[in-house]
Order: C-alpha cells, then sequence, then structure tokens
C-alpha cells in the first residue's frame, strides 16, 4: 500500500482570473466554466457530487445537474423512502463539481426542494423509452450483481411496459437547489490556489477572492 503521495501531485499551469472578471451571480458564472469545461474536453461536465446529512452521518451521490431554472439548479434522482425522506427533511446540502482537465472545482451550499410532481412528470415525458426504462429498472436492480440477472431484470421490465405509454414512477423526482454560497476554485502554477467566493447576504450576493 502507497502512504506517500506527494508524487501524484500535478502541476497547475492555468494563470490568475482578475475577479472583475467573475460575473455578478454565481449561477452565471457556474455555466460559464460548464461550457468552457465541454469545451475543453472535460467528461460530463455537469456531474455533480451532492452530499446530505441524514441521522447517521453524511450521505453522498453523483447525479447530472439538468437545467438552471429561477437561479436554482435542478437535477432529477430515484430513490429509495430512506432516500427521499433524507432529501425532502434536509434543509441544507452540498454540492461539488470537479474538472481535473482545468484544475478547476465549484464548492456550493444551498436549500433542497421537490419540484412539483407535473414537472417531473413533463421532463420524464420528453426522455427516450430506454431511458424511462431504466429508471424503473434500476430502482429493483440495485442488488442485482450478476449481469446475467440484471440483463434479465431489464427485459422484464421492457415486457411489462410493452406496447403502452410508460408512467413516471413515484419514486422518481426532481429536486431545485437554492445555493447560499457559492466557491470557485482554480489550481494555480505557484501553490498559491485562488479561490472567489459568493454569499448570499440578505438577499444579495457579495463576492470576494481569497488564496489557499
Amino acid at each position: 500500500m502507497v502512504s506517500d503521495l506527494r508524487m501524484y501531485r500535478g502541476d497547475y499551469e492555468r494563470g490568475k482570473v482578475p475577479i472583475k472578471d467573475f460575473q455578478e451571480y454565481p449561477l452565471q458564472h457556474l455555466h460559464e466554466w460548464l461550457i468552457e469545461a465541454y469545451e475543453k474536453g472535460e467528461q460530463f461536465p455537469n456531474t455533480m457530487t451532492l452530499s446530505t446529512m441524514t441521522q447517521s452521518g453524511v450521505t453522498m451521490r453523483t447525479v447530472p445537474l439538468k437545467s438552471f431554472k429561477n437561479e436554482k439548479l435542478r437535477f432529477f434522482s430515484s430513490y429509495d423512502k430512506g432516500d427521499s425522506s433524507e432529501l425532502e427533511s434536509n434543509c441544507g446540502v452540498g454540492v461539488h463539481f470537479f474538472f481535473k482537465k482545468m484544475k478547476r472545482q465549484i464548492f456550493i451550499r444551498g436549500d433542497i426542494e421537490k419540484i412539483p410532481v407535473s414537472e417531473s412528470e413533463n421532463h420524464f415525458n420528453d426522455q427516450s423509452n430506454e431511458c424511462k426504462i431504466t429508471i424503473w429498472a434500476l430502482r429493483d436492480g440495485k442488488t442485482i450483481l450478476k449481469e446475467e440477472k440484471l440483463k434479465n431484470h431489464f427485459d422484464q421490465i421492457r415486457k411489462k411496459f410493452n406496447g403502452i405509454s410508460i408512467p413516471c414512477p413515484e419514486f422518481w423526482s426532481g429536486y431545485d437547489i437554492t445555493p447560499k454560497y457559492v466557491e470557485f476554485f482554480e489550481g494555480i502554477e505557484d501553490g498559491l490556489h485562488q479561490k472567489v467566493i459568493y454569499q448570499l447576504i440578505n438577499g444579495k450576493w457579495t463576492k470576494k477572492k481569497t488564496t489557499s
């Protein structure tokens, strides 16, 4: 087992970005970084790690960011009963984006709320049939380890909905995150890495720049 990980330290080649070049609102700048990450060849740049606090400790999952709406981040996820209560009872959540090639990270803290059922259904109905089948199949297929049995499970779901409209499942929904704190981290070659921090105070965003 390797205990000293210093050999894996990467090189930071980017220069410092003046704070004036950061947008007034953090989600505007998040959108810019996502576009740039996509253009630079980052894989799945909209993938975010969602952290929530439960009675048993911190839980994390990766989910794709689907859209920005009214200064909120929207994602969709299936859940078990425990997951549902965890999200719905959690006032505060954390989100993390990591762009490996660009030496960038984004940290977000905010509040979470479940979106109206009609909006979840509209999004579900816009998906392909194969995507809808995957959503239905993955909930009960989580504990199936053998690939052959998992394939049979998917085939059973396909047969179940063969020739009929696939309904939006009750265990799948959309959620909105309202950011209250957003931190943009950028690796700098001299080791004094840059952070630009946005905080929502009395309904207005403040912005400051620090090093780490």
